[in-house]
């Protein structure tokens, strides 16, 4: 069953049901796509992260080399404009 912030899994020990919530990094619908892909939810809350806003290309493009940046650091605009999008919200996986 899933809801807003949270959802019913078996528990092995009891046989009944505990209560998992989304964890304060993940944000619910990058939670419930997870957990209905049959994900463990303990690996999820260890391994995904959700970015949004600029923080999306420090996980994205963290190993590109020097020349995809510019003489200041900054990104060159080839890459800005291409994940643009990404900026809007996404999942990350370690």
């Amino acid at each position: 069953m899933i809801n807003s912030n949270r959802v019913l899994q078996p528990h092995e020990v009891i046989g009944g049901f505990e209560m998992i919530s989304c964890p304060s990094h993940i944000e619910v619908n990058h939670w419930n796509e997870w957990l209905a892909s049959a994900v463990d939810p303990k690996l999820t809350a260890l391994n995904v992260r959700s970015l949004s806003g600029p923080s999306v290309y420090e996980y994205l493009l963290c190993a590109l080399p020097q020349t995809a940046r510019r003489n200041d650091g900054r990104l060159r605009d080839g890459y800005l404009k291409r994940y643009a999008h990404a900026e809007a919200g996404a999942w990350w996986v370690s």
